[in-house]
């Protein structure tokens, strides 16, 4: 194993490319489903892997550009999506304290009202 490298390939077929680049294509995939705009991470991560295929022998090498944002890209995909999971788990409660706090005011509202005008 060479340096972290896990086998003998290098470039885009190496597993810390390969994984990182799944990894940031499911970020993708969520952001898009979810409506959100791209991270500023994910969308410099896609133009570097597109302009790593401009020029005319696509050497290995020019894919090691975009390795630093997909990892970001993965990373914040994780961050929002635990946020996400625990701001789903904190609705229901969310509603119901909202509700009791709206249905209070309101009756003492409708109390003041009726002990001034009667």
């Amino acid at each position: 194993m060479v340096l972290m490298a896990l086998g003998e390939s290098e470039g885009l077929t190496s597993l810390q490319f390969i994984l990182l680049f799944l990894g940031s294509l499911a970020a993708w995939v969520s952001s898009t489903l979810a409506r959100e705009r791209l991270s500023l991470a994910s969308s410099i991560a896609v133009l570097l892997i597109l302009a790593s295929f401009v020029p005319t022998p696509v050497y290995t090498q020019y894919f090691c550009m975009p390795l630093p944002f997909l990892l970001v890209s993965v990373v914040v995909s994780l961050r929002d999506a635990r946020s996400r999971e625990r701001d789903a788990a904190a609705a229901p409660s969310a509603r119901i304290a909202r509700g009791g706090l709206r249905g209070g005011v309101a009756s003492r509202r409708g109390s003041a009202t009726r002990s001034v005008g009667g």
